[in-house]
């Protein structure tokens, strides 16, 4: 059952510490597992709107992917690119099965992998147990040629008005960069880059050349 506050409640007044905790618990690893299984699901139905230009037989119908993207999904569509991404990487590669067990992390990750690497069934094993980090390290252990980076998480709490502005400036990268399936971490670095390189001189002065410019 899906939990709400309302039989939290009922279930204080009517369960025991034990069976709240069974009930609690198997609602987790549901939840675990519908979260692995529907961002595969949004890559293969991204996959199949984009490839049979469906986008156009909606109602209203969309002039483009990246039309219909924002509108179907308008709170998710950074998560619909990454998965339209990694599906594309990997539907003839890994099985949807097992892919339908990997955390989103891992299978963005092996999507970046050469088709061997992802194929390969030590890898897949890894990538349904271990956590982000884990598995990129464990990649670039057996792998080294993959060139895979850990993730460091950035935490960020703008004002609504300067969230307009970011979320001004990441839309405007996918379109100068003519991509809209850059995620906004990609754009970000985007962003950050452009600006340090327009500035080389100017911070390199400014700075006694204590910070350099990015290479």
């Amino acid at each position: 059952m899906r939990i709400t506050a309302r039989n939290l409640v009922e279930m204080r007044e009517d369960c025991s510490r034990e069976e709240a905790a069974d009930i609690l618990d198997t609602r987790a690893r549901t939840i675990e597992s519908e979260s692995k299984e529907t961002f595969v699901e949004l890559g293969l139905l991204c996959c199949e709107v984009e490839q049979r230009g469906l986008f156009d037989a909606t109602e209203p119908p969309h002039e483009s992917f990246g039309a219909w993207v924002l509108s179907a999904l308008p709170t998710q569509h950074s998560t619909a690119y990454a998965a339209l991404r990694a599906i594309k990487a990997l539907r003839s590669v890994v099985s949807e099965a097992d892919l339908r067990e990997m955390p989103r992390c891992n299978i963005e990750t092996l999507g970046k992998c050469s088709s061997d690497v992802a194929r390969n069934p030590e890898i897949i094993a890894c990538a349904k147990e271990l956590s982000q980090n884990e598995f990129v390290r464990e990649v670039s252990k057996v792998y080294p040629n993959q060139h895979l980076e850990e993730r460091d998480a950035y935490r960020f709490a703008p004002t609504k008005d300067q969230r307009q502005v970011i979320d001004a400036a990441i839309s405007a990268v996918r379109v100068l960069m003519e991509d809209e399936r850059l995620s906004r971490e990609e754009c970000l670095w985007h962003l950050a880059r452009t600006f340090i390189e327009d500035h080389e001189e100017e911070l390199l002065e400014r700075s006694n050349g204590v910070v350099e410019p990015f290479r």
